[in-house]
């Protein structure tokens, strides 16, 4: 009898956060879809993903099939500091980018994430929010992908691309970033 072999490797509960942490800022409505995409080649690698929210305690994402998926909010967008994080997701969903728009403590984040030189991949509507951090904005915020790294943002389109930003995203967790003036 043939033996079932996984094509990759499963996630090891015990080695989760060994690798560093990453955070994802949301909003109710955000795609959950799209932070899994985002993150999930880093989870399997060993980072952990902490949610930094405008929402308290809770907060509603959509799944890929139309339903609700929760997640535990670890702290406001205000209290999180980029220097415990090896980088950045803002993941889509308009709602969720309106509200994060409107909200100083996101920009501030955000802000000081891009000029960290850490990575920050927005997804989708998440590019959006990237877009005021680039010297050509419209290129950016027509994006289904966007990646900052050392203070440049980086858009891309395509499904391709977006794989691939997962892919250079991961691997840019592993850069020393150099810090922007």
């Amino acid at each position: 009898m043939r033996q079932y072999r996984p094509a990759r490797p499963r996630l090891d509960i015990n080695a989760i956060g060994a690798a560093g942490e990453i955070l994802a800022i949301v909003a109710p409505g955000f795609r959950a879809g799209d932070l899994h995409a985002a993150t999930g080649k880093a989870q399997q690698d060993g980072y952990a993903v902490r949610i930094a929210s405008t929402a308290d305690s809770l907060v509603e994402g959509e799944g890929d099939k139309g339903d609700t998926l929760s997640f535990v909010v670890d702290a406001k967008p205000a209290d999180s500091d980029p220097a415990e994080f090896a980088g950045l997701v803002i993941p889509g969903g308009d709602r969720h980018i309106d509200t994060l728009a409107a909200d100083a403590g996101v920009e501030r984040l955000v802000r000081s994430f891009v000029e960290s030189g850490k990575p920050v991949l927005g997804w989708r509507e998440g590019a959006q929010l990237l877009a005021s951090f680039s010297p050509a904005p419209d290129t950016v915020r027509n994006a289904d992908v966007a990646m900052a790294l050392n203070g440049e943002v980086y858009p891309t389109e395509s499904e391709e691309g977006r794989d691939d930003a997962a892919i250079l995203f991961r691997q840019a967790l592993e850069l020393k970033p150099e810090k922007v003036a």
